[in-house]
């Protein structure tokens, strides 16, 4: 079916969520429409509505939010600025160029200024939203910040839209901040590294995976090392697979299952007798069910053969290609 804007508009004003679902999975760009609504409070939190409820087509949403521009979308924009496993990076990203939109110059002096502000609330806030302007004066603040506050969570803040960002100036200071004292600070660094993609980076994050008293951090470090995806880390990763220390935030979550799936995103042969031994070994977790199924895709990834969790087949496949 063809859907047009009367369309559109009809299932904002009715809040009719099913015809909403069939118009956002259909190949129409519903950014057209803004310029009907704009500044309409209405519409505006009908979308945010419909946010919380189709979140597998959020940055359709969150684009048309921005445009829409009024101060409500404000709000719920830099709450998706965030940094939590419900919102994605491209999420994140959708929300910060929306947001950019409506944000002036004004707003921007007077975040700068409340990065040096004694409230730690507004510090947070401003390391949070800065990350909406992707220059160089924003990358420089934010660094010093990193390095420099006696917050931990405004540090930590700053790692994570340090990150967001993605500029190369931010390896080595957030490389030094995975020394901080602080768990957060340690954990979010991590994370800001892999979502960076550097390969300067890695023996740094093996180091932390290794040697890290945090297992949060250490599970952190595992996923950057997957993201990116050098066959440098898999010795450590391997290791990794022993490494079952729950990580705090995420109940069931472990160390080694995070090292599973980064082994599986780099791809390394070297990699498939521990995935094997680990099939065998890691018992079904009550808290995630077929966990054993974390070290099946991985071994999937990497042999691009599907054995299931028949262990039976996997040495036997592995005994053919090292005949």
């Amino acid at each position: 079916m063809t859907y047009n804007k009367d369309n559109f508009w009809d299932a904002i004003q009715s809040k009719n969520f099913s015809l909403m679902e069939n118009i956002l999975k259909s190949e129409i760009d519903i950014n057209i429409f803004a310029n009907d609504k704009k500044g309409d409070m209405v519409a505006a939190e009908t979308l945010i509505d419909f946010l919380n409820e189709y979140p597998e087509n959020k940055s359709k949403l969150i684009t048309l939010l921005g445009e829409i521009g009024v101060d409500k979308a404000k709000f719920r924009l830099i709450g998706l600025l965030e940094i939590n496993y419900k919102i994605k990076k491209e999420e994140r990203d959708a929300a910060a160029e929306s947001l950019k939109n409506l944000l002036n110059a004004d707003d921007f002096n007077n975040f700068i200024a409340d990065l040096s502000d004694e409230d730690s609330e507004k510090r947070y806030n401003a390391t949070r939203v800065l990350r909406v302007y992707p220059n160089y004066i924003v990358i420089e603040k934010l660094i010093y910040v990193l390095l420099n506050d006696n917050d931990e969570f405004v540090r930590e803040r700053a790692a994570y839209s340090l990150g967001d960002i993605s500029n190369e100036n931010a390896i080595e200071p957030l490389i030094t901040a995975l020394k901080d004292k602080s768990d957060f600070v340690r954990g979010a660094s991590a994370v800001a590294l892999g979502y960076i993609e550097d390969e300067n980076a890695i023996d740094q994050l093996i180091l932390a995976l290794s040697d890290d008293e945090n297992p949060g951090v250490r599970l952190r470090a595992a996923r950057s090392l997957g993201l990116i995806g050098s066959k440098k880390a898999t010795k450590a990763l391997i290791n990794a697979l022993q490494d079952s220390a729950p990580k705090g935030d995420f109940v069931g979550n472990t160390v080694n299952k995070e090292a599973a799936q980064a082994l599986g995103k780099i791809g390394d042969k070297n990699a498939i007798v521990p995935l094997i031994e680990a099939l065998e070994s890691w018992s079904s977790d009550s808290r995630i069910p077929n966990s054993k199924m974390v070290a099946v895709t991985a071994l999937e990834n990497i042999t691009q053969k599907d054995f299931g969790n028949d262990t039976t087949q996997w040495w036997k496949y592995y005994e053919e290609i090292t005949i």
